[in-house]
């Protein structure tokens, strides 16, 4: 799976697509009550998202991989070009952020190209598979034929094998989409084309706790996969 590949404009809909892309995504961190809020930002090249709103901070710096390591992957699996962060797909492994964060808001927008199938995984560890050592919210191109007899906990926008999104939104192949992700402890939300398709409390899925014991975690690391 593939997360950015060469990404020339969020709004340039004919620009060949190689594997799922992020344009951007800002991540706002809350920490403990009574500290202040840190907020950071995925930046992309595009002239509308290259700059860091107000008060964030860049996660991506727009010239290499500082603040990230490659995990279980080859070493030049993950490369960027022209301020975009991409992965030639090859290799398999993840990119994970070097820091941990634990209650978190981060958007983004992300489009897949035919059969897509790829994720963003939360509060992961470095060890092991994150979508189960950790959580996974499903990037997929929900409108492939392969794709038609997935369960539902494993379409677009979904907790991968922990909940279903309450209605299909995504959009086909090729178009940008917007993603919102919201942790605050066990309160997680995700946002899909401006649509709340997911807001559920992880206290009601410990019957998962056995496969997905990543449910129990309030921190960890941010993960894409290759």
């Amino acid at each position: 799976m593939t997360i950015m590949n060469m990404v020339k404009s969020a709004s340039d809909s004919s620009a060949e697509i190689k594997g799922t892309e992020i344009a951007a995504a800002g991540l706002q961190s809350q920490l403990k009550p009574g500290s202040a809020a840190e907020k950071i930002f995925l930046v992309s090249n595009d002239s509308f998202h290259n700059q860091p709103p107000d008060g964030f901070i860049a996660l991506f710096n727009g010239y290499d991989l500082t603040g990230w390591r490659i995990i279980d992957g080859l070493p030049d699996s993950w490369q960027v070009q022209d301020s975009v962060l991409y992965t030639t797909g090859k290799g398999g492994g993840w990119l994970s952020s070097d820091r941990v964060f634990s209650d978190f808001k981060m958007e983004l927008e992300f489009r897949s190209p035919a059969g897509g199938n790829s994720g963003i995984f939360i509060r992961a560890p470095h060890e092991g598979d994150p979508a189960y050592t950790g959580m996974e919210i499903q990037l997929l191109d929900d409108f492939a034929r392969k794709n038609a007899g997935l369960k539902p906990w494993q379409y677009c926008g979904s907790i991968y094998g922990i909940q279903a999104p309450v209605q299909r939104v995504s959009k086909p192949d090729g178009i940008w989409q917007k993603m919102v992700i919201d942790c605050r402890g066990p309160q997680i939300k995700v946002i899909l084309n401006d649509v709340l398709i997911i807001d559920t409390n992880l206290a009601e899925h410990m019957d998962q706790e056995t496969i997905h014991p990543g449910i129990k975690r309030r921190s960890g690391h941010i993960r894409l996969q290759t």
